[in-house]
């Protein structure tokens, strides 16, 4: 009896703990580690190959950046509630790996904050850094992280200008490259 008890006991929490650490990785309806479906925006090509995009688009579509970044443009009036402008897509092996952008600054980090709770729960970490302005204005910054095996949450609720924020969530992929890259840029530094 004893036995079947502590088996019951041990399916629970097996059950339990995958339940709680599934975590929702779509984003704007991108989700993390897969490919991007949304069309690219309409463009014409240079003489020379350069890419012309056009702002003729009535759907959200995406324009190429640089070799590994999109950015995501909505029609006027149609961006994220939470987002403050384009959407960028961090792409690696055709995969999502990371999506960023920014958000409203002081007068929205408190509702964003709130709807990230909602989202992916208390926060791994949170602080309240003072920031202030060139007028010499202080104000709370919110910064908060959430830390999944599989994602990683990183909300700025100001940046260097008191509209404007920032939240990113990578992948673990992502997480690790940027640290392997950041351990090169490191060693580099620390040459003698």
């Amino acid at each position: 009896m004893k036995i079947i008890i502590g088996y019951l006991v041990f399916c629970a929490v097996l059950f339990h703990s995958n339940f709680v650490f599934a975590v929702d990785t779509t984003v704007f309806g991108f989700k993390i580690g897969e490919p991007l479906t949304l069309p690219e925006c309409n463009h014409t090509y240079g003489s020379l190959g350069q890419v012309f995009y056009n702002s003729s688009n009535n759907d959200a579509c995406w324009q190429r950046v640089d070799n590994t970044l999109v950015g995501v443009y909505y029609p006027i009036g149609n961006n994220p509630d939470i987002s403050s402008g384009t959407v960028y897509l961090y792409i690696i092996e055709n995969k999502i790996e990371k999506i960023g952008f920014k958000t409203g600054g002081a007068s929205a980090q408190v509702y964003i904050l709130s709807i990230l709770k909602k989202k992916y729960g208390e926060p791994t970490s949170i602080d309240f850094v003072k920031k202030s302005n060139a007028y010499g204005a202080t104000l709370e910054s919110i910064e908060a992280s959430w830390e999944f095996p599989e994602l990683k949450v990183v909300f700025q609720g100001v940046q260097s200008k008191i509209d404007t924020g920032h939240l990113a969530i990578s992948s673990r992929k992502m997480i690790d490259i940027s640290n392997k890259e950041q351990i090169a840029r490191d060693k580099k530094t620390l040459k003698f």
